[in-house]
């Protein structure tokens, strides 16, 4: 019952993706088991996609290097009032390199506890048939239960709420 809540707040708040002109079903079809797919580790080891950390409930996050809706979401989500969160996280950074990664993560101290992984030939994008970036899953287990895609709310209080809910 808590989940269709959010669910439907999520789609009046226009936070969810919904189906719209242009994008493949699969891509917007929720639940989903999550695909197969192959992302490389900052040591540079390749980790497949049914290795990712599953925590009962947690978020992965699509993001790709110089995109501006992509660089708001993790500022937004790296926000210290809720530090709990970072743990939960599994951030994804598709077409980069472990090495520029690791820059990247610099300039966010406040998710270091979350799982980095590069994405150099956008494999996780392809599965899920992504139309772009930044993309935030709320996963349980391995299971895909709900995303939110493109520009997504501005408001640093909604967007928290809404990742802190699901993580509780």
């Amino acid at each position: 019952m808590k989940l269709l809540f959010r669910v439907l707040l999520l789609a009046a708040l226009g936070m969810l993706a919904l189906p719209g002109a242009g994008q493949e079903p699969s891509a917007r079809k929720m639940p989903q088991a999550m695909p197969k797919f192959q992302l490389t580790a900052l040591d540079g080891s390749t980790v497949n996609s049914e290795k990712l950390p599953s925590p009962k409930k947690w978020l992965l996050i699509y993001v790709k290097p110089d995109c501006g809706s992509c660089a708001q979401v993790l500022k937004l989500v790296q926000q210290d009032k809720h530090p709990e969160l970072a743990p939960m996280m599994t951030i994804v950074v598709g077409g980069t390199t472990p090495d520029k990664l690791q820059d990247m993560m610099k300039g966010l101290p406040a998710l270091q506890a979350a799982s980095w992984y590069a994405d150099p030939s956008n494999n996780m994008s392809a599965a899920l048939k992504l139309p772009g970036a930044p993309v935030i899953f709320g996963v349980r287990e391995s299971t895909l239960a709900w995303q939110m895609m493109g520009m997504i709310s501005p408001d640093p209080e909604k967007m928290t709420s809404i990742l802190t809910s699901w993580c509780k």
